[in-house]
């Protein structure tokens, strides 16, 4: 990245076209997950309220065990990149700290 008061307008326009094509791109795998996880929810807790009246409210846990953990992968994959500049952010003042001493 180029400082800012040494950028063309050009440079800074298409910095800011690629910054924003990454923000919608996130934007959008987190609306996807939200709508993961929703239909899950949804689904899950139907299925669960009609084994209820059937007599077998657990009928249907080993497919929605399989679901559920595609979901939490989903979710791991969308929420991964945040994840790890946190914890990278974390140890690099831990390290910066013990180098202090």
């Amino acid at each position: 990245m180029i400082d800012s008061s040494q950028q063309t307008p050009k440079q800074a326009s298409e910095e800011y076209a690629s910054l924003e094509k990454k923000a919608k791109a996130r934007a959008n795998a987190k609306l996807g997950f939200a709508i993961h996880l929703t239909v899950f929810g949804i689904i899950t807790s139907i299925s669960f309220i009609q084994g209820l009246f059937a007599g077998n409210p657990f009928s249907a846990v080993a497919g929605f065990m399989g679901w559920g953990i595609g979901v939490f992968w989903h979710g791991f994959a969308v929420f991964k990149p945040s994840l790890i500049k946190r914890l990278t952010k974390q140890e690099l003042e831990k390290e910066m700290k013990s180098n202090d001493t």
